[in-house]
């Protein structure tokens, strides 16, 4: 019985061109980034704004009863919301706060519900993939 080998290529060349163009451009990503970490703190926003896209478990009633019933969840004194930064580098982007009591609500427990502003849709990250794409490629 024969035995067969299996070869296989791939033709890279294309591929090593692009990154070589964008090599001899210097190869730093930090203006990119700067946008894609723009880009994450308005996703974080639009989340906030929606109140988790309306999944965000309510007010408790007596959260209600204190706050006259009419704020908006993490939002009643806008700190919280206001707190989202940008932060990037050659190497990544990302929307941190250094508001303290976020942990609280970035997992949920017995009496503070989960209402993490931070869980953004998965399209977000597939356009910062295209934004990323584009700017590598830009001019090839």
């Amino acid at each position: 019985m024969a035995v067969g080998v299996f070869d296989a290529r791939v033709d890279a060349h294309e591929l090593i061109d692009l990154l070589t163009g964008f090599e001899k451009r210097g190869g730093d990503l930090s203006e990119i980034m700067a946008v894609i970490a723009e880009d994450l703190v308005s996703a974080v926003s639009d989340r906030y704004d929606s109140e988790g896209d309306g999944q965000w478990p309510p007010h408790a009633p007596s959260t209600l009863r204190s706050r006259g019933g009419g704020a908006k969840l993490l939002q009643d004194t806008g700190v919280l919301a206001a707190s989202t930064e940008a932060n990037s580098g050659p190497d990544f982007a990302e929307a941190t706060t250094g508001v303290s009591y976020i942990v609280y609500h970035l997992d949920g427990g017995p009496i503070i519900p989960k209402r993490n502003p931070f869980e953004i849709d998965d399209s977000v990250f597939d356009e910062a993939v295209e934004t990323l794409l584009d700017f590598i490629t830009e001019g090839q």
